[in-house]
C-alpha cells in the first residue's frame, strides 16, 4: 500500500504530539517544582540577625507556603 501525503503528515503530527506532550508536561512540573525551592530557599536565607525588635519582616511579607499548608483546624484540636 502506497501512502499519500496526507497519511505521511498525520504520521508525523502524531509523532510529534507524541513527543512533546511529554516533554511539556515534564517541563512544567520541573518548573513548579523549581519555583517553589527557590522560594522557600530565599524565605529562609532574608532572615536577618536579631535587633533587639520585637518583629521583623520577612520576605517583604508574603507567606512562602502551598496551598496545601492552609487549614481551619487548629493545631489543639
Amino acid at each position: 500500500m502506497i501512502k499519500t501525503g496526507k497519511q505521511t503528515k498525520n504520521k508525523r503530527i502524531r509523532v510529534i504530539y507524541s513527543v512533546l506532550l511529554p516533554l511539556l508536561v515534564f517541563l512544567t512540573f520541573a518548573a513548579g517544582t523549581l519555583v517553589k525551592v527557590v522560594a522557600k530557599e530565599k524565605a529562609t536565607i532574608d532572615i536577618p540577625e536579631y535587633t533587639g525588635a520585637s518583629s521583623v519582616a520577612l520576605n517583604d511579607n508574603i507567606p512562602v507556603f502551598d496551598k496545601s499548608d492552609i487549614t481551619t483546624l487548629s493545631f489543639e484540636s
